[in-house]
């Protein structure tokens, strides 16, 4: 075991971890910042708030931030995506365009024109309908 690692566990109170971790070949902090909470519970780590105290200790302090964007690294740049965004009329965070009217209608009175379709056709089949009886 290194003492990177046997210094981490000692110092945030989790010495009786030494052993399993020494028995199970887990000798360095790269190892224990790939364990989930589940292999953790295998080994021997029956105490949930040790394990997630684990999982916290390594995960935060030995593994680099996560990026915001988790695309690849040819991903379009964010400065087009928020530029093309706001060209479009798109939400930004959800992709979303401003509503179905545009959709059908590719312009901003395309909504008002698909409602008052919709309102005619209900008017009309309420018309048939009540002529039935």
């Amino acid at each position: 075991m290194t003492d990177e690692l046997r210094e981490i566990l000692e110092n945030n109170g989790l010495r009786e971890y030494i052993n399993i971790f020494t028995k199970h070949k887990i000798l360095d902090v790269d190892i224990v910042s790939e364990l989930s909470e589940i292999d953790l519970e295998k080994i021997g780590v029956q105490a949930l708030g040790d394990r997630k105290k684990i999982i916290k200790l390594f995960s935060s302090a030995h593994n680099p931030p996560a990026q915001t964007n988790q695309g690849p690294s040819n991903s379009v740049p964010s400065e087009f995506i928020i530029h093309h965004a706001a060209k479009t009329g798109n939400d930004v965070k959800t992709g979303l365009g401003r509503g179905f009217g545009e959709t059908v209608g590719k312009k901003a009175g395309g909504c008002a024109w698909s409602i008052g379709v919709l309102v005619v056709i209900v008017i009309v089949i309420f018309i048939i309908f009540m002529s039935a009886f």
